[in-house]
């Protein structure tokens, strides 16, 4: 009878040091999601923390978990990247600026210097030397700055506005291809040289009109698929 219980209370303490002293890093698995993507499961591993209970974003390169996914993206290398890092423009709260995080009404980011909540004080970082460029999109320009002289605020849009300038002037010249290629054809008098030349300008504008319609509508498929939006 004394064996048994020696051996129940061996057990019984054996039990307690390996779920009460053994780090839980070292039962808990690896969290799916790192960088603040989505939420995990409880008591999963992020870098040298273990989430528990509703706290579940994890931030691994900073041993950070939070029960938020806005203040898990405030971790230092979960954050992203702000947009406009010279002072160019104001940036959207919650990004990061070299190694701060640009958060209230500090909007204006010298990745080499700092934040600011204005322009002007944000030039004033050596790493950010004026001028910069003006409002994006051919907003009013202050004076003394270089402005934007296009209607786009990125790289983008201007593909984009140039794409479709180049579908409108290809549907505004097929129609007067074909009329030239209907014009040369009724007028050729039977030259089989003119015939043929206007049955070629006819199908290759016919065959270009097509090209540029089936691009127009895979892009707008693509961007579809992809979930991206055009301004």
């Amino acid at each position: 009878m004394k064996k048994c219980l020696s051996i129940i209370f061996i057990s019984f303490v054996l039990s307690f040091l390996v779920f009460n002293l053994i780090p839980n890093e070292a039962i808990g698995a690896a969290c799916t999601y790192l960088s603040c993507q989505k939420a995990n499961e409880p008591g999963c591993d992020c870098g040298s923390a273990v989430t528990g209970g509703s706290a579940v974003w994890c931030c691994v390169n900073d041993n950070y978990i939070t029960n938020s996914e806005k203040l898990c993206r405030r971790s230092l290398s979960c954050a992203p990247l702000c947009k406009y890092s010279l002072c160019e423009f104001a940036n959207e709260p919650g990004c990061r600026c070299g190694n701060a995080i640009i958060l209230g009404s500090d909007v204006w980011c010298c990745a080499g210097g700092g934040t600011s909540n204005s322009q002007s004080s944000c030039q004033a970082f050596p790493a950010c030397p004026s001028p910069s460029l003006g409002p994006p999109g051919g907003g009013e320009c202050p004076e003394g700055q270089i402005c934007n002289p296009l209607s786009t605020d990125s790289f983008e849009d201007l593909l984009g506005a140039i794409t479709q300038f180049i579908f409108t002037i290809a549907l505004a010249l097929a129609p007067v291809m074909l009329i030239i290629a209907g014009f040369m054809f009724v007028t050729s008098a039977g030259d089989t040289n003119r015939v043929g030349t206007a049955k070629k300008l006819a199908i290759y504008t016919l065959v270009g009109l097509a090209i540029i319609l089936l691009a127009s509508g895979l892009i707008k498929v693509l961007q579809s698929i992809l979930g991206v939006t055009t301004t």
